[in-house]
């Protein structure tokens, strides 16, 4: 593709800086979609969290109603 020679440098100036703020604005959306879809992917895994129990004797011991009665 060839350019006019006509065309004013101020036309393909402004040209061309609309196209660079055409794509620094997708790759901006683009960022923040991937951005998001990394937060679903965590809060996804982290959903049922509150349900993970720890099998160690420490943990279930400080999960435990004795661990309530003896807590200074």
């Amino acid at each position: 593709m060839e350019g006019d020679p006509s065309t004013p440098h101020d036309t393909l100036t402004n040209h061309y800086k609309e196209g660079l703020d055409l794509q620094k604005r997708y790759n901006v959306v683009d960022d923040l979609a991937t951005a998001m879809d990394r937060v679903d992917f965590l809060v996804d895994q982290l959903k049922h969290q509150a349900h993970w129990k720890c099998s160690c004797e420490k943990c279930a011991y400080y999960s435990s109603p004795q661990w309530l009665q003896d807590q200074p």
